[in-house]
């Protein structure tokens, strides 16, 4: 009998030592299977490298800031890849020549409610601006201003790409744009730049792409709703060059706008102090007389001109080394200041860009006669019609493309080679090599047709048919990230067979 008890008690330990085995591999099954899942939903995010980067740029946010770690969801943290430091920006209102009362009035507008809001907590009609434009014509320094601001003012600078937004999700873009103003209230004070805000925010259309109009409705809702806060000191500061291209509701929700002009000759006179503050000049290098000779020419038509100006006394001293070594004369020691002959060589061979686009446009056209600077010619509007900040309406056929573009009844418009601007003939031969931005090409000669978004799935492959060459398309990326989900929800389903076929039936024969 006591035989009989020690057998029942050794039988009973081996049966529970056999049960926790069984246990034990239950639970490492069932954690491998957790492994799996959250190697496969890794894969699949399409955020994942991006919020590494800006939870590292929340830590030194929230570190500047001197508040505590802020918390954020997933589409805050791709948002905060844009936010920029302050301190890290090296522009100030001083470093922006010209444009006195700009500055002066985006001061009392701008940087003054941020700075001081016990100011503007009195009564409704003193609160905080919303929404400010700067408009003008290329390179006047309306994104300069942006970053000057955002320095003087000391805000969150959150700079706002269309590219962050958009998302091959249904439905993720208009969560982030959500979390561009949800992560600006967190941080704020904060300011929202736009910059080219035409191409964002431009005129809604019925060609319009539905996912496209969703985001811009998203983003109107949240900048101006019913769950605005009047208090927050939140603002977005838009610039373009195109304003009339904006969607009116935009243009409301945006109530101060400023020009951002061509300077005038003192403008840039101030524009080339600034430039010139800390290089080496002559003395006698008179910037008003330079400045006289730039009409036309914008801040950043000037930067470039004192750029190739200080090219010049690089190039003299190179000269004086080889002439030194072949024993022609003295070996240099430093470079020579900049000079007013120097400016005057430069502004010999160079021209205002945008004069030199339309003089080339001139020439396309069939016109020989030089174009003088814009708004100074009075014949100009005749031969170009006018348009505003002194640009015109371009004639397509400038470029040597037919206009209005007439397409043969019951063909695609993929037929039409864009690239090698054929002219009057339909389906002409072309000798061009197509490497990269022809899909479907009608032109058979040198080379086979190229892919298309029927044959391969996304119109940015440019890969010949037949190829074997490696494909890095992001749409090949997505379906190898496809690939190794589906890989590793097959291991996932094996552990789970495994659990099912042994695991279970042991665990139900030992508690019997």
């Amino acid at each position: 009998m006591a035989g009989d008890g020690g057998g029942g008690a050794g039988g009973a330990g081996r049966r529970g030592s056999a049960l926790a085995q069984e246990l034990l591999l239950y639970v490492c099954s069932a954690g491998i299977s957790a492994l799996v899942l959250m190697f496969t939903f890794r894969q699949l995010d399409p955020n994942r490298a991006q919020a590494k980067i800006a939870a590292q740029r929340k830590k030194e946010i929230a570190k500047r800031l001197g508040r505590p770690y802020i918390q954020t969801n997933a589409y805050e943290d791709v948002i905060a890849n844009d936010v920029i430091n302050p301190q890290n920006i090296d522009v100030t209102f001083d470093s922006v020549g010209g444009l006195h009362h700009v500055k002066q009035s985006l001061h009392d507008l701008v940087i003054l409610p941020l700075q001081r809001p016990e100011l503007f907590a009195q009564g409704k009609l003193l609160r905080p601006q919303k929404g400010v434009l700067l408009y003008g014509p290329p390179g006047t320094g309306k994104t300069l201003l942006a970053k000057a601001i955002a320095k003087e003012c000391r805000a969150v600078f959150i700079n706002v790409r269309i590219a962050n937004l958009m998302s091959k999700w249904f439905g993720d873009a208009q969560k982030l744009v959500t979390a561009v103003f949800t992560l600006a209230h967190k941080l704020q004070p904060a300011i929202i730049f736009i910059d080219e805000v035409d191409s964002f925010l431009g005129q809604r259309r019925q060609t319009e792409h539905e996912a496209v109009t969703n985001m811009k409705t998203e983003f109107m809702s949240l900048w101006d709703g019913f769950s605005t806060d009047d208090t927050a000191r939140v603002m977005v500061l838009a610039a373009t060059n195109r304003p009339w291209e904006l969607d009116e509701a935009i243009l409301r929700r945006l109530p101060r706008h400023f020009e951002i002009p061509l300077p005038d000759l003192v403008g840039r006179t101030s524009i080339l102090n600034v430039i010139l503050r800390d290089e080496d000049v002559d003395e006698d290098l008179d910037l008003k007389e330079i400045a006289a000779l730039c009409a036309g020419y914008s801040g950043s038509d000037l930067t470039e001109l004192c750029k190739q100006a200080a090219y010049l006394p690089l190039h003299d001293f190179l000269e004086d080394e080889r002439r030194a070594l072949v024993g022609d004369g003295k070996e240099p020691t430093s470079q020579r200041p900049l000079s007013r002959a120097d400016f005057l060589r430069v502004l010999s061979e160079s021209r205002p860009s945008k004069d030199a686009a339309f003089d080339y446009l001139r020439k396309r056209s069939g016109s020989s006669a030089s174009l003088p600077h814009l708004g100074e010619d009075p014949n100009t509007s005749a031969a170009f019609p006018s348009y505003p900040y002194g640009g015109s309406r371009t004639p397509p056929t400038a470029f040597g493309a037919p206009t209005p573009l007439r397409l043969p009844r019951n063909q695609r418009s993929t037929q039409i080679c864009f690239g090698c601007y054929s002219r009057q003939r339909w389906r002409q031969r072309c000798s061009r090599s197509h490497s990269h931005s022809h899909r479907g090409c009608s032109h058979r000669e040198g080379s086979s047709k190229l892919c298309s978004s029927n044959e391969v799935g996304n119109k940015c492959c440019s890969h010949k048919l037949g190829s074997r060459k490696r494909c890095t398309c992001t749409h090949v990326k997505g379906i190898r990230a496809l690939v190794i989900a589906l890989l590793a929800m097959v291991v996932l389903l094996l552990v789970l067979l495994l659990r099912v076929l042994v695991v279970v039936p042991r665990v139900g024969r030992m508690v019997q």
